[in-house]
């Protein structure tokens, strides 16, 4: 299936949104972008989008629009941060997102998307920001990591894990360990974790 439109020819683009689609479709035929009513995944999509399909114009615009929009640059920053990561032709928002980083490392851990962070980008993060972090809060944060990448294996309450519970949560959070430092943690934590190694 090819769809024709003046000066544009999309074939089986699949991977665009239908949401995002018609943003783009109604942008084409009538010069205005409208963001107002998406939410930030949709946006991001529609920059992804525009790149792909050449629609140059659009990148900055969109770029600033979420730039603008403080909160919610905040509450998704982690997909912001693998966004930027896997493109790094968003300048603006690539920018941003490295400073924001060194000014204060400790907004991926408190972004409300944190528990989607991919593996090897939280590895990567804690790798560079372990030092300026609180070692309780990536503690805190790597335990709702876990719950959330254990496909309902792990009950939220850590106090109602069974002991093939604390082997799961054992197994997700292995490649983290090294980047933890435990005597920064109280003792219970610590005890805590050493059954669970």
């Amino acid at each position: 299936m090819s769809i024709v439109l003046p000066n544009l020819l999309l074939e089986e683009y699949t991977k665009i949104l239908k949401t995002v689609f018609e943003i783009l479709i109604n942008y084409i035929y009538s010069g205005k972008l409208e963001l107002a009513n998406s939410d930030v995944k949709t946006i991001i999509a529609l920059l992804i989008a525009a790149d792909e399909l050449c629609l140059n114009e659009l990148c900055p615009h969109i770029e600033k629009y979420l730039l603008n929009d403080k909160e919610s640059l905040k509450s998704n920053f982690v997909h912001i941060l693998q966004t930027v990561n896997k493109f790094e032709q968003f300048k603006n928002l690539s920018l941003f997102c490295r400073e924001a980083c060194q000014k204060d490392p400790s907004l991926v851990l408190r972004a409300d998307d944190f528990v989607t962070i991919e593996q090897e980008y939280l590895l990567e993060f804690l790798t560079k920001n372990n030092d300026f972090l609180r070692q309780i809060e990536v503690w805190d944060k790597l335990i709702q990591w876990a719950i959330a990448k254990s496909n309902n294996e792990l009950p939220s309450d850590v106090t109602k894990w069974t002991n093939n519970n604390v082997t799961t949560f054992g197994i997700l959070i292995q490649p983290f360990i090294s980047h933890i430092n435990f005597q920064k943690i109280s003792l219970f934590l610590q005890v805590w974790q050493v059954q669970i190694i």
